[in-house]
């Protein structure tokens, strides 16, 4: 079951809702993973499945993307995919303030 979750920033207020996971009718090939292009500064929804080849962006899966004090029992997970609630990369003030919350259920 996919997600819609909604990004929120803590220290600057930044807000955005993205894609995690996959349907019922695709999840074998799309597991959509939040991902900031660290060049541009944005947040985006890709799906973790197609081969990304732009160095780049990097997928909130990857560790350098969390701090290493967030909760690491508050999880959104997708297979084998996960992604921490709390403790986050933003990209906009470049802190680790960033939560994903459950703002949608989608199948």
């Amino acid at each position: 079951m996919g997600q819609i979750l909604k990004a929120n920033c803590n220290c600057c207020g930044f807000t955005k809702n993205v894609s995690f996971g996959g349907n019922r009718s695709n999840f074998k090939e799309v597991c959509m993973l939040p991902a900031v292009d660290m060049k541009k500064g944005e947040l985006l929804s890709l799906n973790y499945y197609q081969k990304n080849e732009n160095e780049d962006i990097v997928f909130y899966n990857v560790k350098k993307l969390h701090s290493d004090f967030c909760n690491q029992n508050r999880i959104h997970r997708n297979f084998d995919t996960v992604i921490y609630m709390e403790g986050n990369y933003c990209p906009i003030c470049k802190t680790y303030e960033l939560d994903f919350q459950t703002y949608l259920m989608t199948d």
